[in-house]
């Protein structure tokens, strides 16, 4: 543990799975500035904002986070290969 850097940053930079970080607008200013600067440098990332949404974006905008995901997973999936079928 005292090797780990405390942001996290290490995880992050050899995290190469799909990664969907979904934030709700009227959610803590930090996170989304956050978000933004975690997602930019990295390819495997995607960051969606939720217009007139908090901390719940699931919860307060259900339709949308759901088939978000979907297309999410789906697209995710077929980058895996023939092993994800």
């Amino acid at each position: 543990m005292i090797a780990r850097r405390p942001d996290n940053q290490d995880l992050l930079d050899r995290l190469t799975l799909p990664t969907l970080i979904s934030l709700g607008e009227k959610d803590n200013p930090a996170s989304l500035e956050d978000a933004t600067d975690i997602v930019a440098p990295r390819s495997n990332m995607a960051l969606s904002i939720y217009e007139g949404a908090g901390h719940s974006v699931f919860y307060e905008q259900p339709e949308r986070f759901n088939a978000e995901l979907r297309r999410f997973a789906r697209r995710a999936m077929k980058g895996a290969g023939p092993e994800a079928d």
